[in-house]
């Protein structure tokens, strides 16, 4: 009917093997996507409605540690959970394009997970040092399109852009 719920996982994980440090990490994703939407409009000429209202939820870290390979020694700068982050975006999208989905938000939250564990981390990602986790307050905007280039090749992207209101920097 009107209501529609699409979930997906994305997980991603490369390694590269260089000179200077042997085999490293070249990719490393982990990222569950849940959106709920409801239809608004009434559909348009060719039967597409293009507008609905609806919350979107979207979780990610990466599977091991990752590191800042710029000098001599390696200094590691995340880890699993180390961040975390996750967007929760009431809001708008539009759909009348076939595969392009674009989602707004001018309420959304968000939350930079950093575990004690690797306490070290919080600063790279904005997270007080006697907190695990940083609260923001925003807007979201997130742009994707799916589609098939030619037979048996396809495509997906996506740009997703957070402004925080509360953090002037």
């Amino acid at each position: 009917g009107k209501c529609h719920w699409d979930n997906m996982m994305d997980a991603n994980y490369g390694l590269l093997n260089t000179d200077k440090w042997g085999v490293v990490k070249n990719d490393d994703k982990l990222e569950l996507l849940s959106k709920w939407g409801y239809e608004i409009a009434k559909p348009n000429k060719k039967g597409v409605n293009r507008y609905r209202v609806g919350l979107t939820a979207n979780f990610r870290t990466q599977f091991v540690d990752g590191y800042d390979y710029d000098g001599e020694q390696r200094k590691r700068i995340s880890s699993f959970l180390a961040p975390g982050i996750f967007v929760l975006s009431p809001g708008f999208d539009y759909v009348e394009v076939k595969g392009l989905i674009v989602h707004f938000s001018p309420v959304a939250g968000r939350w930079i997970l950093v575990p004690n564990r690797p306490y070290e981390l919080g600063a790279n990602y904005g997270v007080k040092p006697s907190q695990e986790v940083k609260n923001e307050f925003g807007s979201y905007l997130s742009i994707g399109y799916t589609g098939e280039i030619m037979k048996n090749v396809s495509v997906r992207s996506r740009l997703d852009v957070y402004a925080n209101y509360v953090d002037k920097k």
